[in-house]
């Protein structure tokens, strides 16, 4: 304390002083007066409240900003040539994908899809009405650029398995899906997306149980041939959001 005491004396008595010689601490006329304009740095933007997280890191600008993004899709699967002729699905896919540039997003996803009337055609005429197919797939999509409407480019390459009933149970095969649309961005947040597309699906049925399916006699049980191989074709359409 007596430091400072002693510090304030010293510049009392310093002013003192110089109004007593004639000093003052204000420029004359015709002095050269030297001054120095201090810019601070740039100051980062104020977010809205509504953009913060509750963990409190600022949420993305924009979807595109986003390393990570859903999309739920409905739609319908038609076949139209050979065995998938006439065939249709109601079709529900679901996919969560990384950004991992620019314009490519790649991650897994599955779908749920239902058929409806003459669902599976058999080679003998015979017809099934009810079946279920669950397709487990990796999808890569490319969406070259962020302007409010872009195409859109999605592979999907996976595995479905087919519900066919008690016997021969559940039976599946690969499956690739092309997709080819655009996308509408809602706002910030979201988009809806649209698309066409191809869906070449294969179908693998142990031998034993090929009856059902119109191509053979029941055979012994302790027979285990290689199963049949089935390929069906289809039309896809659908529509869905991002976010």
């Amino acid at each position: 304390m007596k430091y400072i005491l002693s510090l304030v004396a010293c510049c009392i008595l310093c002013s003192s002083y110089a109004q007593q010689d004639g000093l003052s601490t204000e420029p004359n006329t015709g002095d050269t007066v030297i001054t120095t304009t201090v810019t601070l740095a740039d100051a980062p933007p104020i977010r809205d409240p509504a953009d913060t997280l509750r963990n409190g890191k600022p949420k993305p600008h924009s979807l595109h900003e986003r390393k990570y993004v859903t999309t739920d899709e409905i739609g319908g699967i038609f076949g139209f040539t050979g065995l998938s002729k006439g065939r249709y699905f109601f079709s529900y896919h679901s996919s969560n994908v990384w950004q991992i540039n620019r314009y490519f997003y790649i991650g897994p996803g599955f779908g749920f899809e239902i058929g409806g009337k003459n669902s599976i055609k058999f080679d003998n005429g015979n017809k099934q009405n009810a079946s279920i197919m669950m397709p487990l797939f990796m999808e890569l999509r490319i969406v070259p650029g962020e302007k409010r409407i872009m195409p859109m480019i999605s592979q999907k390459q996976g595995y479905t398995f087919y519900f066919a009933g008690k016997k021969p149970g559940v039976v599946g095969g690969a499956m690739s899906q092309t997709q080819i649309g655009f996308k509408l961005m809602m706002n910030k947040w979201a988009s809806f997306n649209m698309s066409v597309g191809y869906r070449l699906q294969y179908l693998a049925i142990p031998a034993q149980f090929a009856n059902q399916f119109g191509d053979l006699e029941p055979m012994p049980t302790d027979v285990k041939p290689a199963p049949l191989r089935k390929v069906y074709h289809y039309a896809t359409i659908h529509v869905g959001f991002t976010y």
